[in-house]
């Protein structure tokens, strides 16, 4: 447990409990509260309210906010950051749309959108026109998801599938 002794407002000092009260035997939890507050204790937050779209948690040297001991502190991403957690959030993005278009052939017993698609040449005149509809909305989702992916700031996955065009099979 990582603590730091305040006085006065000010950090004394910080380290381990143990290294700093070596001559004690605390409870696998630590000490309590009152002894805490007898010995001026305060364990150290390693965690803050952040903006995980731009920001990042980075550990620091301990320091007291609010009445707080905090190890770490809130940080911009940079540029090169920031278009990383881009390119990851619309990977991740285009793998729910794909997994989207799987789920709802699936529905009709066709392994996949790859597979459903694969009957347009089909001499099966239904499956040909399953196919058909298949490789018509496949499109269609494709070109909604990048023209919502060109924004600035993207939609959430629940969003976005709820935004795509439907499927509507053939009678």
């Amino acid at each position: 447990m990582q603590i730091s002794i305040v006085k006065d407002n000010h950090i004394d000092h910080s380290g381990s409990l143990h290294d700093l009260f070596p001559n004690c035997i605390f409870p696998i939890n630590g000490p309590d509260a009152e002894w805490r507050a007898e010995n001026n204790v305060i364990f150290h937050e390693f965690s803050k309210p952040y903006n995980s779209l731009t920001q990042l948690l980075i550990q620091s040297e301990p320091y007291l906010e609010d009445g707080k001991v905090y190890a770490v502190q809130v940080a911009d991403m940079t540029p090169e950051q920031l278009a990383d957690r881009r390119k990851q959030d619309e990977k991740q993005l285009e793998r729910n749309v794909q997994a989207h278009l799987d789920r709802q052939v699936q529905e009709r017993d066709y392994d996949s959108i790859l597979s459903a698609c694969s009957y347009a040449y089909s001499d099966n005149a239904t499956y040909q026109a399953e196919a058909q509809v298949c490789i018509d909305w496949r499109d269609a989702v494709w070109g909604a998801f990048f023209a919502a992916i060109r924004v600035e700031t993207l939609p959430d996955a629940q969003a976005l599938i709820a935004s795509l065009p439907s499927l509507t099979w053939p009678e």
